[in-house]
C-alpha cells in the first residue's frame, strides 16, 4: 500500500520517541528501586514534576507500564504501583518455575564458550557478596545473572516472555533476598545449577533450577506469613 502526501499523517519526532523511551525507563527503574513502592497511589501532575514531562507522555508512559503490569488502575483510588499479593506471587512463581527452567536447559544445551565464561564469572561476583549486602545489591547481581542466561539460552520466545515477567518478580525478590540466612542458601542452590551447566546437563540444569525457585517461593509464603501477623 502507497501512502500519499495529502493523507495527513506526519513523521514522529524523534526527539519525542527517545523522550518516551527514556521515561518509561526511568518509571520501571523507580518501581524497581523501590523508590515509588508497592501499593503507593500515583499522581499525575506529581510524577509529570518529578519527571519534567508533559501529561501526554506521562500517560503515554503509564499505558506502556500497566501493559507491564507494573502499575494498577484502581477504581475510585485512580493510579497506584501494582503491590503483590499472596496469590499472585503463587501464581508468579508457578510460571517462573517452569519458564526459568526452560531457559536453563536451553543455556546447559545451547550457549558458546563466551556465554559460559561470562555466567560462570557473574556467579563468582554473587559467591563473592558479603552477608551484609543490601537487598537492591543482591537484586541487582542476580538479574546479571539472568541477563547473561537470556543472552545465551539460544530461545528467543522464553527470553522475551522471562523479561516481561521479571519486571514483577524483582518486586518480590526483594522479600526472599531479605530473608535472613537466605544468600548462603542462594548460593547453594544456584551452584548446583551452575554444575549442571557445566557437565552440559540440560536435564539436571531444568530440574536445579526449577527447585532453585519452589525454594524461593517457599521463602515469599513465609514473608507473607510474616507480614500478614500483627506486631
Amino acid at each position: 500500500m502507497t501512502i500519499k502526501a495529502t493523507s495527513g499523517i506526519q513523521a514522529l519526532s524523534r526527539d519525542d520517541l527517545t523522550l518516551s523511551g527514556r521515561l518509561v525507563t526511568a518509571v520501571r527503574d523507580a518501581i524497581l528501586r523501590g523508590d515509588l513502592a508497592p501499593g503507593e497511589h500515583l499522581k499525575e501532575k506529581e510524577l509529570c514534576d518529578m519527571f519534567q514531562v508533559s501529561r501526554g507522555l506521562l500517560r503515554e508512559a503509564v499505558q506502556k507500564l500497566a501493559g507491564e503490569g507494573l502499575l494498577v488502575s484502581v477504581p475510585h483510588k485512580g493510579l497506584q504501583v501494582w503491590a503483590p499479593d499472596r496469590r499472585a506471587a503463587q501464581e508468579l512463581y508457578s510460571v517462573r518455575g517452569v519458564l526459568e527452567g526452560l531457559i536453563a536447559a536451553e543455556f546447559a544445551r545451547n550457549a558458546n564458550e563466551s556465554s559460559r565464561s561470562d555466567l560462570f564469572a557473574i556467579f563468582e561476583t554473587i559467591r563473592a557478596l558479603p552477608l551484609e549486602s543490601t537487598a537492591q545489591e543482591l537484586v541487582e547481581a542476580k538479574n546479571r545473572f539472568y541477563r547473561c542466561l537470556l543472552d545465551g539460552c539460544g530461545n528467543r520466545v522464553a527470553a522475551q516472555t522471562f523479561t516481561q515477567l521479571n519486571n514483577r518478580i524483582v518486586m518480590l525478590r526483594r522479600l526472599t533476598l531479605s530473608q535472613p540466612g537466605r544468600l548462603p542458601q542462594m548460593i547453594a542452590e544456584i551452584d548446583a545449577i551452575i554444575t549442571a551447566i557445566r557437565d552440559r546437563d540440560p536435564e539436571t540444569a531444568r530440574r536445579m533450577t526449577e527447585e532453585h525457585v519452589r525454594l524461593a517461593a517457599a521463602v515469599v509464603d513465609l514473608r507473607f506469613d510474616e507480614l500478614e501477623t500483627p506486631a
